[in-house]
This record gives C-alpha cells, structure tokens and sequence, in this order.
C-alpha cells in the first residue's frame, strides 16, 4: 500500500477497475507485519493469525521511492536515486 504522492506527481496512472468476483476474492486474508511485531501475521482487521495462511502479503506503507527501488530490483535495472 501506499499514499497519493505518487498519483499526484504523475509517477502511477490508472489503469483500470475491476469489481471483486467469488473467483478471486480470498476466504482468509494474510499479511506479515515486517516492522513493529516481525514475523507475526495479521488479517485485514488487524486480528492476529496463528500463523501464515497463502498467499501472504506484507503488512505497511511503502513512498513511491521504495516501491520504484523494488521494481528497480526485480527487473534487474539501477536503482533510482535517493
């Protein structure tokens, strides 16, 4: 997740939107806390899990700096400059 500083600078652009369909709605959402209780997981109320339930998903914010050196890394192109 992140904030609108990305959309308002124009770095993100829409691209379209899909209503939620039974097919690709999860039963059981999951996220791993990374920062304040490492390791613990989470649904999406904040209610803790007794453990991982796939597919995971991490738990924050990203800045749209963070998220560019993420795409930067899995593309395997130079990292943008802080």
């Amino acid at each position: 997740m992140t904030d609108d500083l990305a959309w308002k600078k124009g770095y993100f652009e829409f691209l379209e939107n899909r209503p939620f369909t039974s097919a690709i709605r999860l039963s059981q959402h999951c996220f791993r806390d990374n920062y304040v209780h490492v390791g613990r997981y989470y649904d999406e109320y904040r209610n803790q899990l007794p453990g991982p339930v796939e597919p995971v998903g991490s738990w924050g914010l990203k800045t749209f700096r963070g998220i560019a050196k993420q795409i930067s890394k899995a593309l395997g192109i130079p990292l943008p400059p802080d």
